[in-house]
């Protein structure tokens, strides 16, 4: 983002300066008459106006490329620092391993019965943003066991529907209670709270009170906790935009966002959702070029959304009493890409704030580019009455 304001603002200022250079060397500004094509060309290349004009193209090119970049496709980049996660197949961000690192140089404080640290380096609470299927929750468990913690999963969902009219009563007490294991068994406790945003969203509803009730026993927990070293909380939601901005900007630090797998990645669980299911690896039924086809075919397909794909592949093939081919994965990836489409379609009211935010910023565009043009002649009708 930063790179396409300072390239924009470079454009703007040598088409500013460029008029002003022009006429201190006495150039007249008087735009020529185009009679022919090639002509005109040449006309307008000799012309003071043609940086001037190049320059408000750019401009106007630059600001289409920010606002109209393409962002269908919600893969991992290749280029973010990675890492291996013991017990879990694929590469995760980089933070990843840091945060199970400094867990683990935690953990011998723990057992001598340490529970605090005044120079702790890690804040207290991660947050996994990512859409649905590509393995928050089963990260959050590698964390645990990777660091010998006792894991305890709490629904946001589940806080809501199973307790309604106590919600606050309700994470209290399943807080204190794994809070109170941690402090007995000497070990670290790694509160898992999915589908944040389920009780922390600023949407309107009925339950407003309750959800803020939850909320705010919520945040009282973390800050009571944020320098124990045997308390750790991470949340998980798959609508980060529906996060109050105070939690965000708590846990800044800590947001971790996970993707759905790239190409090689995909290549990667197919290979291991296939021993799983089949018990062989998915060259011994699919050639080298059928594995890149299926790999590209599942783009923006989850980890869960793969392993449905094996899973199928093999049912379908058991339940025919036939050896597993790649004809069983043809058939089993239309189904669901229907799946994924409909997981990936935008609903209306989102579709429109979104439209209504790309015509606003067209309009600001113009508008700029408009005064632009405006201050342009206005300096060309002061320098024409000067001379």
């Amino acid at each position: 983002m930063h790179s396409h304001q300072n390239y924009i603002t470079l454009l703007t200022l040598f088409a500013l300066i460029t008029p002003f250079l022009q006429a201190s060397d006495g150039i007249s500004f008087t735009l020529p008459r185009i009679g022919s094509t090639s002509s005109g060309i040449k006309a307008l290349s000799e012309n003071t106006y043609f940086p001037y004009i190049v320059a408000g193209s750019l401009l106007a090119a630059g600001y289409y490329k920010y606002i109209y970049s393409d962002k269908e496709d919600e893969s991992h980049d290749a280029s973010e620092p990675q890492c291996r996660v013991p017990g879990m197949v694929g590469t995760y961000p980089a933070e990843v391993e840091h945060v199970i690192k400094q867990l683990n140089e935690e953990n011998k404080q723990i057992k001598i019965g340490l529970r605090r640290g005044s120079s702790r380096r890690l804040d207290n609470v991660l947050l996994f943003a990512g859409p649905t299927g590509v393995g928050k929750t089963t990260l959050a468990r590698a964390i645990a066991i990777n660091t010998e913690s006792h894991l305890v999963e709490i629904y946001g969902a589940d806080v809501l529907n199973g307790f309604i009219g106590g919600c606050k009563d309700n994470i209290n007490t399943q807080i204190d209670l794994a809070i109170a294991e941690a402090e007995a068994t000497r070990k670290r406790v790694i509160i898992f709270i999915d589908e944040i945003d389920a009780f922390s969203c600023d949407e309107k509803s009925t339950a407003r009170t309750e959800y803020e009730a939850a909320y705010k026993a919520l945040w009282r927990h973390i800050d009571e906790n944020k320098d124990a070293l045997n308390v750790f909380f991470i949340f998980a939601t798959n609508h980060l935009d529906r996060i109050p901005v105070e939690l965000r900007n708590r846990i800044d630090a800590g947001i971790i966002h996970i993707k759905h797998p790239d190409h090689e990645q995909r290549k990667e669980f197919l290979n291991h959702f296939s021993k799983e299911f089949a018990g062989v690896e998915l060259s011994a039924y699919c050639s080298a070029d059928f594995i890149e086809w299926l790999a590209t075919e599942t783009r923006n397909f989850s980890i869960r959304n793969l392993s449905r794909l094996c899973k199928y592949a093999c049912m379908t093939a058991l339940h025919n009493d036939e050896p597993l081919t790649s004809d069983h994965l043809i058939n089993e990836i239309k189904k669901i890409k229907k799946e994924v489409a409909s997981q990936q379609q935008i609903n209306k009211d989102t579709y429109e704030r979104d439209l209504c935010m790309r015509v606003n910023q067209e309009n600001l565009i113009w508008n700029r580019i408009n005064i632009f043009w405006t201050f342009m002649n206005i300096c060309n009708s002061v320098i024409y009455l000067a001379s």
